[in-house]
């Protein structure tokens, strides 16, 4: 297919926005094209990468910044590698606020075209060469080096011809000017350049959950920004659902009963169902943390179920549960008074799968009182 062929609608420009992101210069990495071992599982992929890292890195794979990304067919896998220290410190560090960070020619390695000529990306900071072949979408092989940006420096055309004839990929090879904005459309992101020859514009799509390889951040990072984005995601439907059951209502009260009836039901509509959209809230963005959870050997959902019956609801309202190790849980809630807390706590010393329950913080409010308990469960006593 065209390079272009991917180009957005009118309504998917309208709905982008900024993916607050860093891309690494590609002249910081190490890169290799793969082969995976045939019948590999998607789980296993991660543990294959990093086994081949140690193999090719003289540095031990906690020493690196990497990604990867597989190909469609699951038989080869790009994989790429900067040694931390050639990233400042002060720079890593804001990669936790970040939604992503990755290399500075992603757009190569997700590029949709039938074309096997050699792909030159030009990025801020970079001149990066790309070269494929028949066996996989994804490159062969890999070259970079750092764009000359002084005054006296030959000219960006002059850099680009001087590097095509170093690696013998003259007359025939693409060249692109990426965009350093990354933006994202829904689940999508959307990575951005312009064909040096002819003007034209090339978008190029990428899901979201599979930018999560291409994602060269620690593991514990990534999964803190996975579990945000869940959390978030599940908060907005839930507001949405309910902003629009209350459209509902009004238009259907209007038509009804005048606007002294709507009145009236609507307040008596909220008042009636104030606590169960709370705990709505409450569950969903508990599930949301703990989906990440489900391949481990963790058993959150086990323990809320185990929980669960020791729980009145017309005293106590759970805000915020999280696993905390294998066998203990820590849940915020709010209570009526002391007494309620206390009643629920003496409840779940009471079961007999628990080994204690400790008050990590308690506070009173106009509302009652607000608490966190730590939950600890005898060991092997919660099972799937």
């Amino acid at each position: 297919m065209a390079d272009n062929l991917s180009a957005l609608s009118q309504k998917e420009i309208q709905m982008l926005v900024p993916l607050d992101s860093d891309v690494v210069s590609g002249h910081l990495f190490f890169c290799r094209r793969i082969e995976l071992p045939e019948g590999l599982e998607n789980s296993e992929i991660a543990g294959v990468i990093e086994l081949e890292l140690d193999k090719l890195s003289p540095f031990p794979v906690e020493h690196l910044h990497f990604g990867y990304l597989v190909d469609v067919a699951m038989k080869y896998a790009w994989v790429y590698a900067s040694y931390k220290k050639r990233v400042e410190n002060e720079r890593a560090k804001k990669w936790e606020s970040l939604d992503w960070a990755t290399t500075d020619y992603a757009i190569g390695l997700v590029a949709e075209s039938s074309s096997k000529s050699p792909l030159v990306l030009v990025t801020p900071d970079s001149l990066v060469c790309l070269q494929f072949d028949e066996l996989s979408e994804l490159p062969s092989s890999f070259r970079a080096k750092t764009r000359l940006l002084g005054e006296d420096d030959p000219s960006m055309d002059d850099q680009i011809a001087s590097f095509a004839t170093e690696l013998g990929i003259r007359p025939s090879y693409r060249t692109w000017e990426v965009a350093p904005q990354i933006n994202q459309t829904g689940q999508t992101l959307v990575l951005e350049a312009t064909d040096r020859s002819s003007g034209a514009q090339i978008c190029q799509r990428v899901l979201r959950s599979r930018s999560w390889s291409m994602d060269i951040r620690d593991s514990a990072v990534i999964s803190k920004v996975q579990n945000e984005e869940r959390r978030n995601y599940v908060l907005w439907k839930v507001v949405l659902g309910v902003m629009i059951l209350l459209a509902l209502l009004i238009v259907g009260e209007l038509a009804f009963g005048g606007a002294v009836g709507y009145r009236n039901m609507r307040e008596e509509w909220n008042a009636n169902n104030e606590p169960q959209v709370e705990e709505i809230l409450s569950m969903q963005s508990t599930i949301a943390e703990l989906n990440n959870f489900k391949e481990s050997d963790l058993v959150p959902f086990e323990m809320l179920a185990a929980i669960n019956p020791y729980l009145d609801k017309n005293d106590n309202l759970l805000t915020r549960v999280e696993t905390d190790g294998p066998n203990a849980l820590i849940v915020d809630g709010e209570a009526n008074n002391i007494s309620a807390r206390n009643s629920y706590k003496s409840r779940l010393e009471g079961f007999g799968k628990v080994e204690g329950v400790e008050i990590l913080s308690s506070r009173t409010t106009q509302r009652g009182t607000e608490y966190s308990l730590r939950i600890l469960f005898r060991e092997g006593q919660i099972t799937r």
